[in-house]
């Protein structure tokens, strides 16, 4: 009697790549929008649209799957839930404070995040026994969320020396004057995309 063939292991997990691709193709369109109708926040970089795209997957995307995920424990969900209220709370607010009042400044987005990685800080401590596999393959998304965060502190806090949102410019153009921001930008893409694919290969069977 002959075995039944095994089906073949998926490279990533449908889901979380479907969404991500879609992310992605909804940053694009939304560059082509902002930089030809001419919307409030100034034109967009090619290398700041691709960095909306990873911050939107590393603070929302990821984390809600990650928070939804039954085969997580308790614990686990809760802080990627947490993490993703966190983000959905302060994407509210930046986005009324942006469009209808223009005093969004890039103290109170630093802020949030340097208060993320607090609480991520003190969960790990709280929780070092992880004795699932499942969690232990999920906590490593841990690693390029921290390195997203201090990256967009870094990139936030740059941004503030050499432009100022209160005249409403949000984005980074493709010019001379934002040239070592988009130039940075590309490294920390070129570092992040890579750590993402690995970790939703990790994780590929999880879902």
């Amino acid at each position: 009697m002959e075995a039944a063939p095994s089906l073949p292991r998926r490279l990533f997990p449908r889901a979380p790549a479907i969404a991500v691709t879609v992310l992605l193709a909804c940053c694009v369109g939304f560059r082509e929008l902002q930089n030809t109708v001419g919307w409030i926040g100034g034109s967009i970089s090619l290398a700041k649209t691709l960095w909306l795209g990873l911050t939107l997957t590393s603070f929302y995307i990821l984390p809600w799957f990650l928070w939804r995920n039954r085969l997580l424990s308790s614990a686990v969900r809760n802080l990627f839930g947490v993490l993703l209220l966190g983000f959905v709370l302060r994407a509210g607010t930046e986005l009324v404070v942006i469009y209808a009042t223009h005093g969004w400044r890039c103290i109170y987005g630093i802020s949030h995040d340097f208060a993320s990685l607090a609480f991520i800080f003190v969960w790990l401590r709280l929780q070092k026994d992880i004795p699932s596999p499942v969690d232990r393959r999920a906590r490593r998304f841990l690693f390029p969320f921290i390195v997203t965060l201090l990256c967009e502190m870094t990139n936030a806090w740059l941004f503030s020396r050499i432009a100022n949102p209160g005249t409403g410019t949000y984005f980074a153009a493709d010019t001379p004057h934002f040239h070592f921001v988009n130039a940075l930008t590309w490294g920390e893409l070129a570092l992040l995309w890579p750590s993402f694919g690995w970790f939703l290969w990790s994780v590929r069977d999880d879902f």
